[in-house]
């Protein structure tokens, strides 16, 4: 139920690949996994 949490570490890129923007995610309202 907490989710799942990963960490990724990039060790190669394919030549011409550019990354996606980057979301903020402080732009979003903060959840609770807890029922009031």
């Amino acid at each position: 139920r907490g989710g799942i949490f990963t960490n990724v570490i990039v060790e190669h890129r394919k030549p011409g690949w550019k990354p996606k923007p980057t979301i903020a995610l402080h732009q979003f309202e903060t959840q609770s996994n807890i029922r009031k």
